[in-house]
């Protein structure tokens, strides 16, 4: 075996055992025999036998445990030799493409190495690993952006509140109903509203993104009670708080319809209002409040506006939602208030909700100004200055001296 000179990319190399082994000392013995070829210095088909204190030899049996490799140069120029090479290499599978990553001469695993670590020979020039490496990195980076547009593009399902059920857990869907519930917790930055398609009631949370929907919509155009929207979001369903709709975007949200109320007189709200939403304005005649077994108070108010009378009650979370000065305000008792409200029924009784607290603006009390009476001064006598005629004028005939 060659081992002060490098094997060049034409030399083949086959160990003791081998199925290049047996074909070459097969060919070897055919090339002897053969009466045409003849053993030559420029022979095409050259063989070197070494072993461990040996000098070479042709044998075809060989010492099972001496290290034997054999090389065989491919010379163009004798074709007989070409024929008993190609036989050869026939035989032990050389002529066959070797696998990715291997050695084209020994079939060692090479991996992205151009030379072959074992032999020396050179590898075939396959597409260099960093290559493939960029290449799958584009690939990933350009797919994604690929399953972001498609993300995008892609419109929910529409869906009915009464038809959500447990298998739909995590489903981005789009709803369409009126808001019949609207509540915020500025000191959570979240707001929530529960939406009424017709089948079904479901509630929207919206957690950490007021300020982001306040920016979006403004104050004037956010989504209130009465309103038609539209909302894209993701089923949530646990056993606490049971099914709700996640709403993370503003542009998810999509105001169909804003809600236009009428002015109501309390004198003529009946039975037939209750679960409507209405706009009043009336004054508080008294107030009342008690604890309950949770901490928080309930407040019962009186509305009157003059025509009749109608009692509503606000729980402690729609009392801290208001500002601190319409609190004050509230509890004052004063001036005359307009709102929002909700008709329900408490123990046969009309019951009214305040249905948005956004809604509640205060007006002054009128000031009656009294007319003022006349007050009696003292009558003075008018004096009057006259002159008197001249002499000889007709007024002054018949005259006393």
């Amino acid at each position: 075996m060659h081992k002060n000179k490098r094997i060049s990319d034409s030399t083949y190399v086959w160990k003791e055992g081998m199925a290049g082994w047996v074909a070459f000392l097969e060919a070897e013995e055919l090339a002897l025999q053969h009466e045409k070829i003849k053993p030559a210095p420029s022979a095409p088909l050259q063989s070197t036998v070494s072993t461990q204190n040996a000098e070479p030899s042709l044998q075809p049996f060989a010492p099972v445990n001496s290290d034997i490799s054999f090389s065989l140069e491919k010379d163009k120029s004798s074709a007989p030799g070409n024929e008993i090479l190609e036989k050869a290499m026939d035989l032990s599978g050389l002529n066959e493409m070797p696998g990715e990553g291997t050695c084209p001469s020994c079939g060692y695993y090479l991996g992205s190495a151009l030379t072959c670590i074992r032999c020396g020979a050179r590898s075939k020039k396959y597409i260099p690993l960093r290559i493939i490496k960029i290449i799958t990195l584009l690939g990933s980076v350009f797919g994604l952006i690929f399953l972001l547009f498609a993300a995008r593009a892609k419109q929910p399902e529409d869906v009915k509140i009464g038809e959500i059920d447990v298998m739909m857990n995590g489903a981005l869907v789009r709803v369409e109903g009126t808001v019949s519930l609207y509540e915020e917790k500025p000191d959570m930055n979240a707001f929530k509203l529960k939406v009424d398609d017709g089948t079904g009631e479901i509630m929207v949370n919206a957690y950490n993104k007021l300020d982001a929907f306040y920016e979006f919509f403004g104050e004037k155009n956010m989504p209130g009670l009465g309103d038609k929207i539209a909302v894209v979001g993701s089923i949530n369903e646990t056993e606490k708080f049971g099914v709700s709709l996640s709403l993370n975007l503003p542009e998810r949200l999509e105001i169909l319809k804003k809600f236009s109320p009428t002015r109501v007189q309390l004198g003529n709200i009946s039975s037939k209002s209750i679960g409507d939403i209405m706009l009043i304005r009336a004054s508080i005649t008294s107030m009342k409040s008690r604890t309950l077994k949770s901490g928080s108070k309930l407040y019962s108010l009186m509305l009157d506006d003059g025509t009749g009378q109608l009692e509503m009650t606000l729980f402690d979370a729609a009392m801290q939602s208001l500002k601190p000065d319409m609190q004050k305000k509230l509890l004052s008792k004063q001036g005359e208030f307009e709102m929002l409200i909700k008709i329900g029924e408490y123990n046969g009784n009309l019951q009214a909700n305040l249905a948005d607290p956004r809604s509640l603006k205060f007006f002054e009390p009128e000031k009656t100004v009294e007319p003022e009476l006349p007050t009696e001064t003292s009558l003075e006598p008018v004096v009057t200055e006259t002159t008197a005629p001249a002499a000889g004028s007709s007024e002054n005939e018949g005259a006393e001296p």
